[in-house]
Order: structure tokens, then C-alpha cells, then sequence
């Protein structure tokens, strides 16, 4: 089991050390790109700042808890999309390019996540960190909850990660592309900045059950800021524990049943 998990902990090692120096060989440009997703980041700080400046925000949630809340946002999907990388998964999918690799003596989810190319997203990511970071400092959240936020924030990433691998690998499967999921996937994230319950009982099912971003980005936040019980927490925790052994499962089911080259 050692070994196992030290042969995936090494593919993903490798593939991070050539795609960090394809990516810089060309300097300039991951400059650009690393500015690019910095000043993103930064204009979701300036858009929240202005909103509150100029009106009472978002009832129920503070400033700096809505910056929490969108900075975790930015966070989980610079995460996301540092590792899943649907446009490549998907245009693999169809060349056959992961036939060579099912021979390996590796996961099939360590392959899924060795197929990326946004490293500068990395960026973004730390933008992010930086925003989260000065927002807890000002509400004075302690080591307990910056604790429970880690744990809540890096299931509810994974279960992202996994929901849009299955949802690409379920579209290459039905249609025999997944493009579309890309889009969507940075449509909605734009929409999970922002506490769920504006959007209503129908909204928040959504962005639970169906579109489970919720579970990365909302609910660690409204645990960790007081707005969950202890009953409610423990609910999130054991629904993010059943998301990702159904999800899991979902993906061994299709990786299984996977064929390649329009076959």
C-alpha cells in the first residue's frame, strides 16, 4: 500500500516538475498569465469592497465574511482547475491518449489528475490565500476554526474535482466531448462567490446536490463563521463523506467502461 501510494505521489511529483518548467521556459509569457490571474482575483476584493462602501451588502453577512467567502471561491477553483484540466481530459479522452497509461502501475484518478497545464493558476490560488488570510485576521478566527475550514475546504475541493471529472468523463461517454463542461464550470463558479440563500431553497439544493460547490466554498465558511449548529456541521461533514464514496465510485464505474478513439 506504501509503495503504491508512493509511486502516484511521484507520477504527480514528475509531471509538476516538467509542466512548471514548459510553462517557464517561455518567461514573459507566464508573467502575463501570472499577472492575469492575480489582477482577477484582486478585482473580486475591489468589486466586494465598492459594493459595501456604497450599500448595507448582503444581509446576514458581513464584509469580511464575504470576503471569506469569495476569496475560499477563488481559492478552491484555482485549485480546481490547477489539477483538472476538463479541456485536456476530454480531448485525451477521445485521442486515446490514456490508453498507453492504463498499463501503468497507477491510480486511474492520479492519471486524471496528471493531465494539466495552468500551473501559473497557482496564482490565483495564492491571491486568494492572501484575501482569506487578512479577512480571518480581522474577524479573529482562531486555530480551532481556521482548522475546520482546512478539513471542510479540502473535501468539499475534492469532491469538485471529482464531480467534474465524472461530469467529463459522463459527457465524452454520451456525446464524445466534454467542452461545454469548462464553460459551465466558470459560469457557476462566478456565481458560487456569493452566499447561497440569495438564491433561494431551489438555488441552494443546486449548488448541493446537483452542482456540489457549495461544499467547498459555502458551508465552510457559514461553519467556521457561526451561522451552522453542531448538528448541521456534522450533516455537511457525513454528506461530504457520502459525495465523495458515491463520486468515487461513479469514476471507477466509467474509467472501467472507457474507450477510446471514437470507439
Amino acid at each position: 500500500m506504501i509503495e503504491k501510494i508512493a509511486r502516484n505521489l511521484r507520477l504527480l511529483y514528475l509531471v509538476q516538475i516538467y509542466a512548471w518548467k514548459t510553462q517557464l521556459a517561455y518567461r514573459v509569457q507566464a508573467l502575463v498569465w501570472l499577472i492575469n490571474f492575480v489582477a482577477q482575483a484582486l478585482l473580486t476584493f475591489v468589486f466586494i469592497s465598492v459594493m459595501y462602501s456604497v450599500s448595507a451588502g448582503i444581509p446576514g453577512w458581513s464584509y469580511f465574511e464575504m470576503l471569506l467567502l469569495s476569496s475560499s471561491t477563488i481559492m478552491m477553483m484555482g485549485l480546481v482547475n490547477y489539477f483538472v484540466d476538463i479541456y485536456n481530459i476530454g480531448q485525451n479522452l477521445l485521442a486515446g491518449d490514456f490508453d498507453a497509461q492504463l498499463a501503468r502501475p497507477v491510480s486511474a484518478m492520479t492519471i486524471m489528475f496528471s493531465n494539466f497545464n495552468g500551473v501559473t493558476l497557482v496564482a490565483s490560488f495564492l491571491t486568494g490565500l492572501a484575501i482569506f488570510a487578512y479577512a480571518a485576521s480581522h474577524l479573529g478566527l482562531t486555530l480551532g476554526q481556521l482548522a475546520l475550514f482546512a478539513l471542510f475546504f479540502g473535501m468539499g475541493t475534492f469532491i469538485v474535482m471529482l464531480f467534474l471529472i465524472v461530469l467529463v468523463m459522463s459527457s465524452y461517454k454520451l456525446f464524445r466531448g466534454g467542452a461545454w463542461v469548462n464553460w459551465v464550470t466558470n459560469t457557476l463558479s462566478g456565481a458560487s462567490k456569493y452566499p447561497l440563500s440569495i438564491y433561494g431553497t431551489v438555488g441552494t439544493l443546486i449548488f448541493t446536490f446537483l452542482v456540489p460547490m457549495g461544499f467547498a466554498t459555502y458551508y465552510p465558511i457559514e461553519a467556521v463563521t457561526g451561522k451552522l449548529s453542531t448538528y448541521a456541521i456534522v450533516a455537511v461533514f457525513v454528506g461530504m463523506l457520502i459525495f465523495i464514496f458515491a463520486l468515487l465510485r461513479i469514476f471507477s464505474h466509467l474509467f472501467k467502461s472507457y474507450s477510446s478513439g471514437m470507439g
